[in-house]
C-alpha cells in the first residue's frame, strides 16, 4: 500500500555513487537508499522527499528556481562523507529517498494534497523526515501531516520573513503561496497548535510588517527578532525556542535559507544582506534534529538560478548533513563506549 502510493505520486531520485579508488571513503551516496528501488521498510531512521516547484513563490511575487532545489541539494549531499572525524555513521540506521512529489500539470493546491499524503505515510515510519522545498509553500502542507499523525505540533520557523500573509482571493477560492503557509497552519481547526508552541525565529527589521507581527502574537505565539537571538546567542535563543515547541506532542523545524545572509547563501528567492551566518545555521540544524521530540525538518526557498559557485546549494547540503548526522550519527544512551 505504502508503497503504491510512492509510485503514484512521486518520482524516483537514485543516487549515484562517486567513482574512487578507496571503497572505504564512503558518502551518502552509498548509503541512501532509494524507496522505489528498495520498498518501503516498516522502520526509517530519516526519509527523504523533495517537493521541485516554486508555483507559491510566483504566486507571491519572487523569482522562480526553486524547484531545481531538490535535485540541486541531493547531488551535493551525495559527495559528502558520512563521516564526523573518526566516527561513521551507522550502516543499520536506515536513510530512505522517497523521491519527489509528481508536479508537472498539477496546480499547487494540487501538488500539496499529494505532499500531505505522502509526508503523512513517511511520519509512520520514519522517526524523522526532511522534506526539500521548492517553496515556503510547503510548510502548509508538512504541519498538516504533522498534526494528522501526531496530535499537536510545536513549530520552529527560521527566516527573515513571518509567512502569514492571507491566501490570495480568486474567484471564491483561498490560494496559498510562498508567504501564506503558517496563517494558514494557525486558522486550520484540524492543526492543534498550542498557545506558545510556535515561534517565528530571527526574523528581520523592515521585511515583516508590524500588523502581521502582531497577528503571530495575538495568536498566542512568539516572534524572536534576529537582533534579540543575537543578543540572546544562538545555542541558547534556538533552546528556548524548542523548549517552546516541546510542549506540543511533536515538533516541526523548517529552514528558510533566506533567513541566511546573502554572502553564505546568495541563491534564494528572496536574498537578504544581513542575516544568519553558515555556522549559526549548522547549530541550529544539529539542535533541532537531535531534540527528541522532532519529527519533521524542511529546507526552503534554495535557488539555484542565482547561486554563486553553488554556495547555497552546498550550505543546504550539509545542512541536511548534519541534521542526518545529529538524528542518526550520535551515541544512544546506553551503547558501548
Amino acid at each position: 500500500m505504502k508503497m503504491n502510493l510512492l509510485n503514484s505520486l512521486c518520482t524516483p531520485f537514485r543516487w549515484q555513487p562517486a567513482v574512487r579508488t578507496d571503497v572505504r571513503d564512503v558518502r551518502f551516496a552509498d548509503r541512501i537508499l532509494c524507496a522505489h528501488d528498495h520498498g518501503v521498510p516498516d522502520a526509517v531512521a530519516v526519509a527523504i522527499l523533495g517537493v521541485p516547484q516554486d508555483l507559491g513563490v510566483q504566486r507571491n511575487g519572487g523569482r522562480a528556481g526553486a524547484a531545481d532545489a531538490p535535485r540541486a541539494i541531493r547531488e551535493h549531499l551525495a559527495r559528502l562523507t558520512v563521516s564526523s572525524g573518526p566516527d561513521e555513521l551507522p550502516p543499520e540506521r536506515m536513510i530512505l529517498d522517497a523521491g519527489d512529489i509528481k508536479c508537472e500539470g498539477c496546480s499547487l493546491e494540487q501538488i500539496q494534497e499529494r505532499q500531505f499524503e505522502v509526508v503523512s505515510t513517511l511520519l509512520s515510519i520514519a522517526e524523522t523526515v526532511i522534506v526539500l522545498g521548492g517553496g515556503h509553500d510547503i510548510a502548509y502542507p508538512n504541519g498538516r501531516a504533522l498534526a494528522a499523525v501526531s496530535g499537536s505540533i510545536g513549530i520552529v520557523n527560521v527566516d527573515a520573513h513571518l509567512d502569514v500573509r492571507p491566501t490570495i482571493e480568486n474567484d471564491g477560492q483561498h490560494l496559498s503561496h510562498s508567504g501564506s503557509p503558517f496563517r494558514q497552519l494557525l486558522e486550520n481547526a484540524d492543526v492543534g497548535i498550542p498557545d506558545g508552541c510556535f515561534t517565528e525565529f530571527g526574523i528581520q527589521p523592515f521585511v515583516a510588517a508590524a500588523h502581521h507581527v502582531r497577528f503571530v502574537q495575538d495568536s498566542g505565539h512568539h516572534v524572536m527578532m534576529l537582533e534579540d537571538v543575537r543578543s540572546a546567542g544562538i545555542g541558547t535563543a534556538f533552546g528556548r525556542a524548542l523548549t517552546s515547541a516541546a510542549v506540543a506532542q511533536s515538533i516541526y523545524c523548517s529552514f528558510d535559507l533566506d533567513a541566511v545572509a546573502s554572502a553564505y547563501a546568495p541563491g534564494v528567492s528572496a536574498p537578504a544582506t544581513d542575516g544568519f551566518t553558515a555556522e549559526d545555521v549548522m547549530k541550529m540544524v544539529r539542535l533541532a534534529a537531535a531534540h527528541p521530540s522532532c519529527r519533521l525538518l524542511d529546507i526552503v526557498e534554495a535557488n539555484p538560478r542565482y547561486d554563486v559557485d553553488a554556495r547555497t546549494m552546498r550550505l543546504a547540503a550539509h545542512m541536511m548533513a548534519h541534521a542526518v548526522w545529529a538524528k542518526v550519527g550520535r551515541k544512544r544512551e546506553g551503547d558501548a563506549g
